[in-house]
C-alpha cells in the first residue's frame, strides 16, 4: 500500500509482514556486518524497474549504482545476477531468496549483521468503493490472526523464520 494507491484502493489490515534483506554472493565477506560498505559508488545493486527492489536499494544505499532490469523480470534473475557476479548485491524478499538458495546451494547468502532494510505489510487491496467487502475481509483476517490460524500456516509452510513476521497483538497481558 502507498498513499498514491490508496486513492484507488482500500487496503486491509496486514496478515503478516515481509522483511526485505540484502543478499550477495555466498563467498563475499566484505559486506558482512558492514552496511556502510554497501553505500559506495563501486557497489552495484541489481533491481527491477518500478519495483520495491529498486526503491529500497536507492533509499538505503544512495551512493551505490543500480543495474536495472525490466519490471516483468522474474525474481530469480535478480538473484542469478548476484550469483554470477553481474551485480554485487540486491535488496530482496527472503521467500524468493530461499527458493533460489534451495535450487542453487552455495551461490548467494543473506548478508549477516544487516537487519532488514524495510519491512512491508502484506495486505489485500479492494476497490475503494467496496466498503462491505473491505469490512468483511478485515474482520476475517483479524479472526485468522487472533485465533492462530495464520501462525499455524506460516509455521507449517515457511522454513525460514526470518522470511515473514507475524502481526503482534495490540494488547499485553497483565
Amino acid at each position: 500500500s502507498t498513499p498514491a494507491r490508496a486513492l484507488q484502493a482500500a487496503f486491509t489490515q496486514p496478515i503478516l509482514y515481509v522483511p526485505f534483506y540484502v543478499y550477495t554472493q555466498a563467498r563475499n565477506t566484505k559486506f558482512d556486518h558492514n552496511p556502510q560498505a554497501l553505500n559506495n559508488k563501486a557497489v552495484t545493486f541489481v533491481a527491477k524497474d518500478g519495483d520495491l527492489t529498486a526503491l529500497y536499494a536507492q533509499q538505503n544505499f544512495p551512493r551505490a549504482q543500480l543495474q536495472m532490469l525490466p519490471g516483468l523480470t522474474d525474481a530469480a534473475q535478480l538473484f542469478l545476477n548476484v550469483a554470477t557476479r553481474k551485480a554485487d548485491a540486491l535488496v530482496g524478499e527472503p521467500g524468493y531468496a530461499s527458493i533460489f538458495m534451495h535450487n542453487n546451494p552455495g551461490k548467494i547468502k543473506r548478508i549477516p549483521g544487516i537487519p532488514p532494510v524495510m519491512t512491508v505489510p502484506a495486505e489485500v487491496a479492494v476497490a475503494a468503493s467496496a466498503l462491505e467487502l473491505h469490512t468483511f475481509l478485515n474482520t476475517s483476517l483479524q479472526n485468522l490472526v487472533t485465533t492462530g490460524v495464520v501462525t499455524h500456516i506460516i509455521r507449517r509452510y515457511v522454513t525460514d523464520p526470518a522470511a515473514v513476521l507475524l502481526p503482534q497483538p495490540g494488547y499485553q497481558a497483565l
